[in-house]
Formats: structure tokens, sequence, C-alpha cells
């Protein structure tokens, strides 16, 4: 009896074995490097917040339908992109700073969202051609979006086209 009480103390203290969570997205992209993370996040400060989070939901969605048509592919990015303007100039609290110009902004956001979306998945690109999209494209391509930006943002401000309503 002392054996068979032995026993079960034991099993009620062994930890239960860990149940493995379902991955949400089944395929998932591969995690940025610490280095080109911080490239998604400068390129990413473009983007309404709330279309990022669409395209990476309807990604989702599309991968769980698989397989989908190029079109479908297409139809998602283009929407969203066409968005972007509108969420930057009407939706309030994307414009937080009063010095930084309207257009550029919008140029930027435009900009940013299509090399985001093909540094994240390589976006309709990927499906329609498939020998243009390599994961290391999207990361140099998100590097230049980054260097370029700023430098641009500065060169475009001694326009009157790109001056800031504040000036």
């Amino acid at each position: 009896m002392t054996d068979e009480r032995d026993r079960l103390e034991g099993e009620t203290e062994a930890e239960p074995t860990p149940v493995p969570t379902p991955n949400p997205n089944p395929n998932p992209t591969p995690a940025p490097t610490s280095s080109t993370a911080s490239y998604f996040e400068k390129v990413v400060r473009y983007i309404p917040a709330t279309l990022n989070a669409a395209y990476i939901a309807s990604l989702g969605l599309l991968a769980e339908a698989a397989p989908n048509p190029a079109w479908l592919y297409w139809a998602v990015f283009l929407t969203l992109w066409a968005l972007v303007p509108f969420y930057v100039l009407y939706i309030p609290g994307q414009l937080s700073d009063k010095s930084v110009s309207k257009r550029f902004c919008v140029m930027a956001g435009v900009i940013s969202f299509a090399v985001w979306a093909y540094a994240v998945d390589g976006g309709p690109i990927a499906v329609s051609f498939p020998e243009y999209y390599k994961p290391l494209y999207g990361s140099l391509l998100l590097i230049v979006t980054t260097l370029i930006l700023p430098v641009l943002e500065v060169v475009l401000k001694q326009l009157s086209f790109f001056k800031p309503e504040s000036e």
C-alpha cells in the first residue's frame, strides 16, 4: 500500500505536459532580425496602424482559405493601398506633428505601405510573380526606403507644394 501511495503522490507532483498551441498563421513569415525590425518600425510609422492590422488580418484569412486566385491578393492590397491617403488626411490622430507636410505624409504613407507589404510577405507580387520575391529583396528595399524617406522629407519641404501648414 505504501508503494501504491508513493506512486500516486509521484504522479500528482509531476507537471502536466504542455499542450501545443495552434499557430494562428499557417504560413508564418520569418521573424525579422533585430536590425531589420528597426527598419520595419521606421517605415511603419508612416502607415496608419488600422491599415497595417487590416492587411495582416487579410493575409491570415487568405492563408486559411488557401488556395486563392491571385486577383484576390491584388484586390486586398490595392484596396488598402488606396485607403492610405484617406486615412492619413481624414482620420484624426494620424498627423500628430503640424510641422510635417500633409502632402509628404500622404506620399510617404503610400510608398511605405507598398514597401512594407512587399517586405512582410511579398504581397501580391509574391503570388503572381514568385521569381521577383525573395525575403532578401524585401529587407533591402525596406532599408533603402528607411534611409531615403527622411532625406526626401527635408528636400521636399523646400518646395512650396510640400510646405507644412504651420510655415
